[in-house]
């Protein structure tokens, strides 16, 4: 497992929007509700990042 050096929560829109909405519209179908939905994942990751241990999985191999 990789260890997150920095987490910025102001970088998270700027790194991270275009993909997640990308995603939410090629997997909804929807545009309004794919922006709602990336807006609520920004939120509640926002609320939650003093839970954040800096963990994340690595890829394969």
């Amino acid at each position: 497992m990789a260890k997150i050096a920095v987490l910025d929560p102001r970088q998270w829109v700027s790194l991270y929007a275009d993909y997640l909405y990308s995603y939410a519209v090629a997997r909804l179908d929807d545009e309004e509700q794919a922006r709602d939905l990336v807006q609520e994942t920004f939120l509640a990751a926002l609320e939650r990042t003093e839970q954040f241990r800096g963990i994340v999985p690595s890829g394969p191999g």
